[in-house]
């Protein structure tokens, strides 16, 4: 497999303000770019929950489609709309506020659940199915998630400078030849750049925290800043990985991931030894050796040493063009990223907005 020349994120101890949250690339460096989110049916999400409703239970289940919210919004007016509080309400997962998403809330409520709920419809939101069943929905839960993406007018990035690079037959041949190769082989399955927070000032914070002694008291955001260390030094194990051209191989003293056996997997960082051995364990320790004081932070947390899939292996894979524009569907367990997906194929560029 080809590897990038590009640089791994920075793994001395970052300085300043900001970290670089830019990964290596599995496929070569990306000459590429299209717009994306130009409007919220850009990009679309459906999450699948496998579930068998019991049809009846004290929780009532709504799938809601909304369109340029996030879900911790609709998440607090619908505990208002239903007069209960917002832990009362469970979702399986969080997606983006800048598309069209469906996913499913459920509610606590076991004494009044004859609401009709066209009546919290709004311009942003619908519900559009009901169900009832014995538990609350929890974290993780949905089996996938579907994507449906368009992106509009990819175009070479040095186009103006190579009379050869305005051929779009050419630019349609290299994106087919690079969607096949993501379709076959998969993709790094990084952290998305959410995980991070806005300009990855979680990893600020938790750099702050970590080095200089800063406690962060807000358990909410505590959270979010040892998650997001956690998924930073699992990126730089996978990105040492991709290097090194073994990112979606097993090599000796690898642990295979459980659900696709001929794929290797890497540490979420926590108490406990790490279980690869022999070249895997080598790899590992050789990405994090400049992180030591992360690393003893993260045990110290009481977070239990975990592995995550190296490879993730987008489903359902299908792509066309239209016209001028690339639409791309296909679907991701929790967990994986689109934008991992995205970023092995071309440069994305987005509207300035806020997503996180």
């Amino acid at each position: 497999m080809d590897s990038s020349t590009q640089t791994p994120a920075d793994q001395t101890q970052p300085s300043g303000p900001l970290f670089d949250i830019s990964f290596p690339k599995a496929f070569g460096e990306l000459n590429t770019f299209a717009k994306f989110k130009e409007q919220p049916a850009d990009f679309f999400v459906q999450e699948v929950l496998e579930t068998e409703f019991a049809g009846t239970g004290e929780h009532v289940y709504l799938f809601i489609e909304k369109v340029g919210q996030n879900t911790h919004w609709v998440q607090k007016e619908l505990a208002k709309f239903c007069g209960v509080n917002s832990s009362d309400i469970g979702v399986a997962g969080l997606k983006d506020r800048n598309a069209i998403t469906q996913q499913w809330f459920s509610i606590y409520l076991p004494k009044n659940q004859d609401k009709n709920w066209s009546e919290f419809n709004s311009e942003f939101w619908t519900v559009k199915d009901v169900r009832t069943h014995t538990q609350k929905l929890r974290k993780g839960s949905h089996t996938k998630n579907y994507f449906r993406i368009l992106l509009r007018e990819p175009s070479f990035v040095n186009s103006t400078n190579d009379a050869n690079l305005s051929n779009l037959t050419s630019l349609q041949e290299i994106l087919d030849s690079k969607l096949q190769k993501i379709q076959s082989a998969g993709v790094p399955n990084y952290y998305g750049a959410q995980r991070f927070g806005h300009d990855a000032n979680n990893l600020s914070l938790a750099k702050d925290w970590f080095e200089a002694g800063k406690k962060i008291k807000n358990r909410t955001l505590k959270g979010l800043v040892l998650s997001a260390a956690r998924s930073y030094l699992f990126n730089t194990v996978l990105a040492k990985r991709v290097l090194e051209g073994n990112w979606n191989k097993l090599v000796d003293g690898d642990i295979a991931d459980p659900t696709n056996t001929q794929f290797p997997t890497g540490p979420l960082w926590g108490r406990g030894r790490l279980a690869t051995d022999s070249l895997a364990k080598t790899l590992e320790q050789q990405a994090l050796e400049t992180f030591s004081v992360w690393i003893d932070a993260l045990e110290h947390q009481g977070l239990s040493q975990e592995r995550r899939p190296l490879v993730c292996l987008p489903e359902e894979m299908t792509w066309s063009w239209q016209e001028q524009n690339l639409e791309i569907c296909f679907s991701l367990k929790p967990g994986e990223f689109a934008t991992s997906v995205l970023g092995e194929l071309l440069r994305v560029v987005e509207p300035e907005h806020r997503d996180y």
